[in-house]
Parts: structure tokens; C-alpha cells; sequence
């Protein structure tokens, strides 16, 4: 068996060199549909099917507060300081309960500061992720409550800030100018869940400093064994109904929401994945379309071959083991050529959304996806085989000896067959082309709003300011004013000013508010988007001032507390009325409305603008916010930012900044998850015409072949050589044609199916349904024309003699 094997395989590569343009194109079908599935499939399996790299993931949950009245994942907001202490250690349902409070520090040592993403945590939350010391121990519970002054270093800082140095443990650092002792170091594979962060510190809360509304504690919790988020969910309802007894001024209306860490993390890209898989499936049913038409030529023109093999006693099982023989071994190639291309589409693709990259950074094509692919590739290999086989072995094969001296040709019913292939690849393409139309369509709009602002030439950047050097509002105030005297000084520097939006796509604050006279359905305060600005903020951005005034120099501590809102929080709370002079309560403080502003999009295109509530920086800020400077400059803003990162060090040489951006890169990052969706359904839709114009011409010049004479005949009775073609383009349009039209009735229901899984596209976008079939019209006609012409060239008499 194993010679009979062997030679078999030597067999079928001799007969494959020697049909060279089919093999070659099998192959390359075959890679581009392998390189596609590789891309979507290791996105999907790194989201939704692979284990979560953490320990019992099946178990981990993240944990959010929900403001009065809302009820979507996009108001969901961490947990704040009371609620966490009052569940930490008293919810039954949980083995952990564990909280990360993310923010950018000063680390450094003298006078070589750096911006370094730390978190504090709290004492379990590194073993909550499965955190083993490489160096060192980690901190402890009583370290927490005491606010030790302890670091725990990731690998990276350890590597890059102090060179990997084994003595790092028991050395004294700064962090945001205050001595920390470093206890220990993590090893390079380590992750706190899915958020970023490079060092850790101790989350110190205690029974002393739970005042405050702000939500910044992102929670995580490992349920015991059997236990199920309902059951979790019922328990947090009740421990947040004791908070807000405790503190009903600000926790009554407060609710909670509990999901798996999976569907917290990529919930959100199901549909779209789904989209991108059942894309894969339609490729892959116009390959094996294509891949048959080829097949049933081939095995056509070796139809004499066949019979001779039955002749000297040949089986038809003989000939269907040597014909997959040559399938698997096309399929092996195609499934290597395929495994490289997706390898090196995955990374260009996912560049074109930072956070998804970020998030999958360890995504990997391992060798689950590898079977995978192999099992698409042969799957679509043997049945695109098996097909056209079924027809051969059909009836007396040994009567095709009669034949040999002339050319095979096919019967009428193996042309109605490619015919039918024909339409069906054109079909799936229609499909393709329209989803993929639809998304760039919608992609495209997005990236058309307008923001209402003016994003071009403006530099963004964080400061985080040090506690202890800054320990009050006035201190504060008084740097970020010296800051911005400084940046407006910087030649090319057009307007300056700060804002509390750090620029980071979907990430948001709010507050809420309660106005006289506009009480909710249930009594809560309202929930309203929150930013705090210095003056000139609006004229850097170019937020038109609709009423009043912007915020002055004068609106500083100790002068009357003042707001700005924008025009949907006036219309909101005032609609038809003047909202000048207006009274809002924040908190325990009253602020009085002094303009209204143009709505802005400065948390991501596609969400729409909120209420929105400024409050001026230089009369409340906070030290554990940020500082957003944001600059507009007369050029290049990037070009602007040694010169603005040394006005700042000139008021303080030690206070970095970080997370240096454009606002219009910023816009367009937000647009993120669409550029990778569109992209990758555009390529498969690319790839998809591409096979099917493949199959179309190879289908045509197929038909030219078995009708070389008559249409020597024709032509030797006097038609024109247009005619000629005409009649071999028809005879392949007429499939395709029937293609569209079922392609078209399968579009609007794949459509449909788009718009309700994907909500940011509109039925608008379907106009581009017409531009994307007329591209695939012309490509098939151009592939039709090409081998039709070729027989219209054709001498008479040549072509009348042809075999």
C-alpha cells in the first residue's frame, strides 16, 4: 500500500506540472480564502472561543455601577470608593472581589521623570489574575489599609527604566515625587485583566476617606464554583440598596450591572465577527464554485484518459483516489500559502484599530487554527472535485475511447452545470460586494460628521499633577495657568487651554445634577456628560459660543460659581427658554449657567452628543483627574511638541506629560472597530470578485473551446467578428446575470440582517449597493470578453479544422 501510495503521489505532481495554469490557480484560490479565514478566525477564537489567558476565567466577572435611570452597557461607570469598601470582603457569592484604579504618574528618579500608566489595586487583585513574583513578593492587605508606600514593577518598566537589574527589589523610586519601595517584579506574560497598566501600587481605602461621588475603581470578581451572575446580581442589588441607606444623598437610584469578563471585553464585537465568519462562508462557497468549474474542465479534457484507465480494467474508485491525490496535494500548498498570508494580514488589519490591537495583542495562530484552516481548505478541495467526478464516472466510460483522437468536450448538461457554478459564485459575490459597499458607505459617513469643533492642527497631551506638590485648588490652578501662559508663547502656537477629556476613544466622565423644577420620574438626580475647562477652551476648539459668555480669567476660586452647558443640556432642561442665569446643583455646590455652547463629539464620532455640564478648572479641579492640554497651532501640531513639553518643564522641570496625540487622530481612532470591520469585509469582497472573474473566464474560454468549429463556421459564412463575440459573451452573461438577480434577493435579506446587528449603519447607505454590482458586472463582462475575442480572431479555416 504504502508503494502503490507513493506512487500514486508521484503521479498526480507530474500530472499537476504538467497543467501548470491549473494548479496555480487552485493554489492561489485556495490561499486567498485560506489567509481571509486565518485573519477572521483568529480574531473570533482569540474573543470568543480560546480560554481567557487567567486562571477559572470562567468565573471572573467585571462589576459596574449604574447611574439613576440608566440601563445600557454605555453609561455603565466603575465603582466608587463607598461601594467598593462596603462589598469588598462581605459579598458571599465571590472568592475575590477586587478593584484597579488606572492613572498616569510621574516615575523617575532626579531629574529623568516619565509618564508610566500605574495602578493602584488592591491586595489580591494581581492574584486575581493569576500574578506569581518573577522577583519578590506582593503587597498585602494590612499594607493596603496602611497606604504603604510599596511598589510591585511590571517586567517592561523593570526592563526599560531600570535595565532589568536583579537588586531592583528593596530600592527606593519616585512616584509623582514621593519615595516608593520596590517589593517586587512581575514576569513579562503577566496582564491585570484587560486594562493597562505597568507598575502597582496599593489601593488604600478605608473607613477615613469613602466621601466623594467619583466612579474610578474598575472591580473584578471571581464567583465561587456554581455560582451564576443572577445569583450575583440579586446579592449586589441588596448591598447597594444598604449603601444607599447610608448615603442617600448620593447613592439612592444607584444600581448595578455584573457580566462575564469575556462578554465586558468583546460583547460588543460579536456581531460584527459574526458578519466578518459568515463573509468567510461566501468566500469560501465561491471558491469551491470556482475550484469545480476548473475541475469539471480538467477532468473533461481527460475524459479519453479515464476510459483507458477502464479499458485495462481500471475501477472508477482508482480514479477518484488519483483525482483526490491531486486535490489534497493542491489543497496542502493552498493551505501553506494561506496560513503565511493571513500571518501577515492580521497585523496590518488589526492596526487599524489601536485598542482592538492592544486588547488581542496576544492573539496567535496556533494549531487549532491551522486545522481549521486545513479542514476549510480541503473541504472546499474535495467537494470541488467530488462535483465535477460525478459527472465523468456517469454511465459507460470505456465509450469515451471512441473519442480520444478529438478533442473532449463536454455534454450539454456539464455546460448547464458550469453555467449554474457560474451563478452561484456570481451570486455569493453580489452578496459580498453589497455588505462590503454598505460598510465602507457607513464608514465613511461616520468619519463625515462633524465633531463641532474644528479638530485640525490641535496637539493633545495629559499632565497628571503630583498631590504633594500640588495638594490644593489653588496650587493647582496656579501651575496650569503659568503652564498655559508659557504654551501661548510658543511661536506657530494659535490658542491654548485644558480640558478634562484625556482623547482616549469611548472614555468619558460624568456627574449628575439636579435643576429646580425638573425633577425625574423617580426623584434621582439627572445624569449629564461632565468636563472641567480652563479659559480659552472654546476658542482653542472652535466651539462656537451660541449664548452668554466663555469662561474668564476672573472665574477663579472664591468668585461665584459658574457654568457653561451645551445646547442639548439647554434644550433638554430648557427648551424654548433663555438658560442664562439658570441654577444647577452639582453636588453640594450651586453653579450658576453664564453660556451655552455648540454640542461637541469629543468621545467618538459615532456617539452622539449628551448633555453636557463645564465647569471652570481654575474654581474646582480635582488632583486625581487629569490636566488635558490641548493646543492649536498655524502648522504641523506634532512638529509643536518639544517646544510645548519645554514650556511646560519651565514652570516644572519634573511634571512630564503623556499621551501626546492629534485631535484628528483621535477622531479617527475612534472609528477603530468600523476601519477593521469595512477594511477586512472590503478585502474578502476584493478576494471574492477576483475567484469569481477567474471562474468566469475560465468558463468562457472553456465554451470557446468546445465551439472553436462552429464558430469557424460562422465565420466562414459571413459573421462579423462582434456578432461572434456577442454570442460567447451572452451564452456566459445569461449565468451571471441570473447570478446577480439572485445575489440581489440574498443581498437584501444579508443587508438586513447587517443593519440589525451592526446599529451605527443606515438604511441610506444601501445607494452604494449600485456602484459595487456595476463593478462586478464590468469585471465579469471584461472576463468574458477577453477568450471571446480571442475566438473572433480565429482564422475560418484554422478553427474549422480544430480538434
Amino acid at each position: 500500500m504504502v508503494d502503490a501510495l507513493q506512487r500514486d503521489v508521484k503521479h498526480a505532481i507530474r500530472a499537476l506540472l504538467s497543467r501548470k495554469t491549473y494548479s496555480v490557480v487552485s493554489i492561489v484560490t485556495l490561499a486567498l480564502v485560506g489567509g481571509a479565514a486565518t485573519a477572521v478566525i483568529a480574531v473570533i477564537d482569540a474573543t470568543m472561543i480560546r480560554p481567557l489567558p487567567f486562571p477559572h476565567d470562567d468565573r471572573l466577572a467585571q462589576l459596574f455601577m449604574m447611574p439613576p435611570g440608566a440601563k445600557t452597557f454605555d453609561d455603565r461607570n466603575p465603582y466608587n470608593n463607598r461601594a467598593f469598601y462596603r462589598f469588598r470582603g462581605k459579598i458571599t457569592q465571590v472568592e475575590l472581589f477586587e478593584g484597579i484604579w488606572v492613572r498616569e504618574r510621574a516615575l523617575g528618579v532626579g531629574d529623568e521623570p516619565e509618564s508610566a500608566t500605574t495602578a493602584s489595586v488592591s491586595a489580591r487583585l494581581l492574584e486575581l489574575f493569576g500574578g506569581v513574583p518573577m522577583l519578590g513578593r506582593m503587597f498585602t492587605d494590612d499594607e493596603a489599609l496602611k497606604d504603604a508606600r510599596v511598589a510591585v514593577l511590571s517586567h517592561g518598566v523593570w526592563q526599560r527604566r531600570f535595565g532589568g537589574a536583579p537588586q531592583i527589589v528593596g530600592r527606593t523610586i519616585q512616584i509623582d515625587r514621593e519615595p516608593f519601595e520596590v517589593i517586587g517584579v512581575m514576569p513579562a506574560s503577566f496582564r491585570t485583566g484587560y486594562v493597562t497598566s505597568e507598575l502597582w501600587t496599593p489601593l488604600s481605602i478605608t473607613e477615613a476617606n469613602l466621601g466623594g461621588i467619583s466612579t474610578f475603581i474598575q472591580t473584578f470578581a471571581r464567583m465561587k464554583p456554581g455560582v451564576t451572575l443572577p445569583q450575583l446580581h440579586t446579592e449586589l442589588t441588596e448591598a447597594m440598596k444598604r449603601v444607599a441607606d447610608e448615603s442617600p444623598s448620593t447613592h439612592t437610584g444607584w444600581t448595578t450591572m455584573e457580566m462575564s469578563l469575556r462578554e465586558a471585553q468583546f460583547g460588543r464585537q460579536r456581531a460584527a465577527l459574526l458578519v466578518l465568519l459568515a463573509s468567510v462562508a461566501m468566500l469560501a462557497l465561491i471558491a469551491c464554485a470556482n475550484l469545480s468549474n476548473l475541475t469539471l474542465a480538467q477532468v473533461l479534457a481527460r475524459r479519453s484518459d479515464f476510459a483507458l484507465r477502464a479499458a485495462v480494467g481500471g475501477r472508477s474508485a482508482d480514479i477518484v483516489r488519483l483525482q483526490l491525490i491531486e486535490t489534497l496535494l493542491l489543497a496542502a500548498a493552498g493551505v501553506a500559502a494561506g496560513l503565511l498570508l493571513g500571518r501577515w494580514m492580521l497585523p496590518a488589519l488589526l492596526a487599524l484599530d489601536p485598542t482592538t490591537a492592544q486588547t488581542l495583542r496576544d492573539v496567535q495562530v496556533d494549531w487549532r487554527i491551522q486545522i481549521a484552516i486545513a479542514a476549510i481548505a480541503i473541504a472546499i478541495a474535495i467537494v470541488s472535485t467530488l462535483i465535477p467526478l460525478s459527472r465523468v464516472l456517469r454511465g459507460n466510460m470505456i465509450s469515451g475511447i471512441a473519442g480520444s483522437s478529438r478533442r473532449a468536450i463536454g455534454s450539454r448538461a456539464d455546460r448547464r452545470v458550469r453555467q449554474f457554478l457560474v451563478g452561484l459564485q456570481t451570486a455569493a459575490a453580489v452578496v459580498l460586494m453589497i455588505c462590503g459597499a454598505l460598510l465602507l458607505s457607513g464608514l465613511n459617513r461616520a468619519s463625515r460628521i462633524d465633531p463641532g469643533f474644528d479638530p485640525s492642527n490641535i496637539f493633545g497631551a495629559q499632565m497628571r499633577l503630583s498631590a504633594t506638590a500640588y495638594p490644593t485648588e489653588a496650587a493647582r490652578a496656579a501651575l496650569v495657568g503659568q503652564v498655559l501662559e508659557r504654551i501661548r508663547a510658543v511661536p506657530g502656537v494659535v490658542a491654548a487651554g485644558v480640558t478634562l477629556n484625556p482623547f482616549i476613544p469611548n472614555f468619558f466622565y460624568q456627574t449628575t445634577v439636579e435643576i429646580d423644577g425638573k425633577p425625574t420620574p423617580d426623584g434621582q438626580p439627572h445624569t449629564v456628560d461632565f468636563r472641567r475647562v480652563s479659559p480659552q477652551y472654546f476658542k482653542t476648539m472652535r466651539i462656537p459660543v451660541v449664548r452668554g459668555r466663555e469662561f474668564e480669567d476672573r472665574d477663579a476660586i472664591g468668585a461665584p460659581n459658574v457654568a457653561i452647558i451645551s445646547r442639548s443640556f439647554a434644550d433638554r432642561f430648557w427648551p424654548g427658554e433663555d438658560a442664562i442665569g439658570k441654577p444647577i446643583t452639582r453636588g453640594t455646590r450651586k453653579v450658576v449657567v453664564i453660556g451655552v455652547v455648540g454640542d461637541a463629539r469629543d468621545v467618538n464620532l459615532n456617539k452622539p452628543p449628551g448633555a453636557t455640564i463645564y465647569i471652570p478648572y481654575f474654581q474646582q479641579n480635582a488632583a486625581v483627574a487629569p490636566a488635558s492640554l490641548v493646543v492649536r497651532t498655524s502648522g504641523d501640531p506634532i512638529a509643536a511638541t518639544s517646544a510645548i513639553r519645554a514650556a511646560v518643564m519651565s514652570v516644572d522641570r519634573l511634571q512630564p506629560i503623556d499621551h501626546v496625540t492629534t485631535v484628528e487622530q483621535f477622531l479617527g481612532d475612534s472609528l477603530g472597530p468600523q476601519k477593521f470591520r469595512s477594511a477586512l469585509l472590503i478585502v474578502l469582497a476584493m478576494i471574492g470578485v477576483a475567484i469569481a472573474a477567474v471562474g468566469i473566464y475560465g468558463v468562457t474560454s472553456r465554451a470557446v473551446q468546445e465551439r472553436t468549429q462552429e464558430l469557424g463556421v460562422r465565420l466562414a459564412l459571413g459573421a462579423t467578428q462582434t456578432s461572434v463575440v456577442g454570442a460567447v459573451v451572452w451564452q456566459t452573461m445569461r449565468a451571471v446575470v441570473l447570478g446577480l438577480a439572485a445575489g440581489g434577493m440574498l443581498a437584501g435579506a444579508a443587508a438586513t440582517a447587517l443593519l440589525r446587528a451592526l446599529p451605527d449603519l443606515s438604511r441610506s447607505d444601501a445607494w452604494t449597493a449600485a456602484p459595487a454590482v456595476m463593478v462586478l458586472v464590468v469585471t465579469a463582462a471584461l472576463a468574458a470578453t477577453i477568450p471571446a475575442r480571442h475566438a473572433a480572431s480565429l482564422d475560418p479555416v484554422i478553427a474549422l479544422r480544430a480538434e
